[in-house]
């Protein structure tokens, strides 16, 4: 029989494949955060991955043995990836890939599992992900394992990212501008964005305030010492450390401001002088910018009627001056020519000056000054020489009755801090006593004293009858300065007519005051008393001078001076119980409020002695 063609070979599964079997290392490259979830993912440490393409086709005359042992190493592939997956190594790496759970796609029913090349790593078994969050591999060489970032703290590195690159935009303006124009520009910018409370705070936590003082002294443009003058208040307006002040007084901010205290043109003026070479830009810039230092803390709640840099500079002076006292430092920090520039400023406040005028003054061209003026006599030494010259001290006292006449509210504050300048300039200053007593101021002080007394004598609210205490109380203390210091002071409380005289006024205050005195049954009756006691520690001043004693004792009921010796003995009496309270708990001013009651003891000594009393 004969046999027919023998059929031909059947082709396996497997022959039909084309393969091209390689073996690949894992990328050593870091997933970014942002890549798609979908994205192909590495290897595990150095375990070999098998890909399969369609670039060479297999033939039937391939040794069937290289097909079977590459099938083989194929299922060890597949093998080593799962177990991988399953199994991770302990390893310093953690990758993107190891994030990932895959679901095995299900063979479409009927369909070929061959029909499409096989690739490791393939990107649709991405289809069945649980997707978690997006994460970024961060590996920390010196600190051993890596650690995976949120996208919050992604978006927050972003935003550090941009404000670091804003704020070196800012400086490269200032320190390496290629004209004064671009150099302005970069201080007004960054001095608005300082007004932001968030980038104050991190401009501040990363020093950069180091950085932009580090030049301060080397600045000699006058709208940039106007713009920089404003950023040091920013600063010391969140900041009065130690450390700080220190580092604005050793960069030599006072002297800045001493430059300044000369200008006294309105800004508007200033930026369109052709002298500042400003654009029209620049001015509109600088002049919102102006705005807003009026719309700030920097005076009080009390815009100048006129912006110049000597008005700034005064306000940025006191606040320097304010922050140094209350953090100890009670160094000089003025210089004579400073000081003598502060009291220029206070010339129209003279007593000679038109009172209109005052009136229509701009009440910080004299608030200010005084402000700066009391801080720094808060740290004087009260025997070192004075820095004053005589002209300047002549000025400091004609201040006095040319502003306590001045009645309206915006002076109250001003008033009381020429009372406490001129307390701290007389004590123990017997030569400054004998210039500031004149007739003229004794008498705006004894018109203030008799004043306040009527007042706190009505009904007032609580805030307005502690502001007339405290006027009444200072009044009396820089009388009693006077009193006790100086001769030719003491004389000018009296007159040829009795009548007419200031002691007339003292007197009359105190015999009204005296009954009433011992009968107080209430708060506000107890504070007065408190008043009542610092005037008879003046009349037993004033009684140092035989003259003034005659007089005194000759207006007495008995006629003598045994009220006014018991009104002083109850007076002493009532500040050594407050010393010895302070004594027990430990309460600051315990030495100064004892050397204060030893002067009020002296006093009580000498009336005793002079009447004669044991």
């Amino acid at each position: 029989m004969e046999r027919g063609p023998t059929p031909p070979r059947r082709r396996r599964l497997i022959d039909t494949l084309e393969v091209d079997w390689t073996v690949r290392r894992p990328k050593q490259h870091i997933l970014e955060a942002e890549m798609d979830v979908d994205s192909d993912f590495g290897s595990v440490d150095d375990t070999p991955m098998i890909t399969l393409t369609d670039s060479q086709p297999f033939t039937d005359s391939q040794n069937t043995d290289e097909v079977e042992d590459a099938a083989q190493a194929f299922q060890r592939g597949v093998g080593a990836i799962h177990s991988a997956q399953a199994f991770p190594q302990r390893n310093t790496r953690v990758t993107y890939a190891r994030q990932r759970s895959f679901l095995t796609e299900e063979v479409k029913e009927g369909g070929d599992p061959f029909a499409d090349p096989l690739l490791l790593p393939v990107r649709d078994f991405g289809r069945g992900l649980r997707k978690g969050p997006v994460v970024e591999e961060v590996i920390d060489e010196g600190n051993g394992p890596g650690m995976m970032k949120s996208l919050h703290e992604l978006r927050e590195a972003g935003v550090n990212k941009r404000f670091l690159d804003s704020v070196e935009g800012y400086f490269e303006d200032i320190e390496k501008g290629f004209s004064i124009g671009q150099k302005r520009v970069g201080y007004i910018e960054l001095a608005t964005r300082l007004r932001d409370k968030t980038f104050f705070q991190k401009f501040r936590a990363n020093n950069f305030e180091r950085r932009l003082l580090k030049d301060f002294g080397k600045q000699d443009d006058e709208i940039v010492h106007f713009i920089l003058c404003f950023i040091v208040w920013s600063f010391l307006d969140e900041d009065t450390s130690s450390q700080f002040l220190q580092l604005v007084h050793k960069k030599g901010i006072i002297s800045m401001l001493d430059s300044m205290l000369d200008s006294t043109r309105d800004m508007k003026i200033i930026v369109k002088d052709k002298k500042a070479n400003m654009t029209k830009a620049a001015q509109s810039l600088l002049l919102e910018f102006c705005d807003i230092i009026k719309s700030s803390k920097i005076f009080g709640g009390k815009a100048p009627k006129s912006l110049t840099p000597q008005i700034l500079a005064l306000a940025v002076l006191d606040s320097v001056m304010k922050s140094l006292r209350r953090a100890g430092f009670m160094g000089e920090y003025l210089s004579v020519p400073i000081l003598k520039k502060l009291v220029r400023v206070l010339e129209p406040f003279q007593m000679t000056a038109d009172l209109e005028k005052k009136r229509q003054g701009d009440p910080l061209f004299i608030e200010l000054p005084v402000s700066i003026l009391e801080s720094y006599s808060i740290g004087r030494d009260s025997v070192q020489d004075v820095r004053f010259s005589e002209e300047d001290l002549d000025i400091l006292a004609n201040i006095v009755p040319g502003v306590m006449q001045l009645k309206a509210n915006d002076f109250q504050p001003i008033q009381l801090l020429i009372l406490r300048l001129h307390i701290n300039l007389t004590n123990h200053r017997p030569d400054i006593c004998d210039r500031f007593g004149k007739h003229s101021v004794i008498k705006a002080l004894v018109s203030t004293a008799y004043s306040t007394f009527e007042a706190l004598a009505g009904p007032l609210e609580e805030e307005a009858r502690l502001i007339q205490l405290d006027m009444l109380v200072l009044s009396l203390a820089l009388m009693i300065n006077f009193a006790e210091m100086s001769d030719s002071a003491g004389s000018s409380f009296v007159e040829d007519s009795y009548a007419t005289s200031q002691l007339a006024v003292l007197l009359k205050l105190f015999l009204g005051r005296m009954e009433r005195a011992a009968e107080a049954d209430s708060m506000e009756e107890t504070q007065s008393n408190v008043a009542f006691g610092y005037l008879s520690i003046l009349l037993g001043n004033l009684c140092r001078n035989t003259t003034v004693r005659g007089v005194v004792r000759s207006q007495m009921p008995k006629k003598n001076l045994e009220p006014l010796v018991t009104a002083v003995q109850e007076f002493v009496s009532h500040n050594q119980k407050v010393d010895e309270e302070r004594a027990i708990t430990g309460g600051e001013g315990e030495v100064w409020h004892t050397g204060f009651t030893e002067r009020l003891e002296q006093v009580a000594i000498r009336l005793k002695a002079a009447e004669g009393y044991s």
